[in-house]
């Protein structure tokens, strides 16, 4: 795993490969791109792989770019004609979202960047409910720039304190990681929940 970890990092495939998962991610909840990122972030302050200033310019731009798509997946589809999200917990999730848009739109769009697979739910009814795409841009870049810097930070933090154990320094970032993330999730679902 290490050894996969180390060839992946110096690989000239990591930021493509990055590049690929965070939009990915933008779509599809389940693609790991929080993990590839921070592991990358961990290794790249021990002077493995691409430098940290690559990364998060990679990361950035996949994350605004996989926003967009799915912003542009509910303006281009009828998604109230879609299973998922005409009846059970999709159908909730989007009527909440759409709901919380008219009252909180900015903040709602802000929040929603920490919440695994709300995002991009929220995200995909945002354009369904035609919130403006220039205003939703000028979000997506905050959201996409303030996840880049949290994402980097838990990787390079693990990085630093466990100078000359990339495996340890990888695994203590994707814990951490996994861990203020979880924490987030359950304050940002109670405040939006409770607005």
């Amino acid at each position: 795993m290490e050894e996969w970890l180390l060839e992946s990092a110096g690989s000239p495939w990591a930021l493509p490969l990055l590049w690929l998962l965070v939009v990915g991610d933008g779509v599809i909840p389940a693609v790991p791109s929080e993990v590839f990122l921070i592991s990358l972030a961990s290794l790249a302050v021990q002077g493995e792989g691409v430098p940290l200033a690559g990364l998060a310019a990679v990361a950035f731009f996949g994350a605004f770019v996989g926003e967009n798509i799915a912003y542009s997946i509910g303006a281009l589809i009828p998604i109230d004609r879609m299973k998922y999200f005409n009846d059970g917990s999709g159908h909730r999730r989007v009527k909440m979202v759409r709901d919380r848009l008219r009252t909180h739109g900015s903040a709602y769009i802000l929040a929603a960047r920490f919440i695994p697979g709300v995002r991009v739910v929220v995200n995909i009814s945002v354009g369904a409910a035609g919130f403006p795409r220039s205003r939703f841009m000028g979000l997506a870049a905050a959201t996409s720039a303030l996840w880049t810097a949290y994402m980097i930070a838990m990787g390079a933090g693990a990085g630093h304190l466990f100078s000359g154990q990339p495996l340890l320094s990888v695994v203590v970032g994707i814990v951490a990681g996994t861990a203020i993330g979880m924490v987030l999730d359950r304050v940002l679902s109670r405040r939006t929940g409770s607005e």
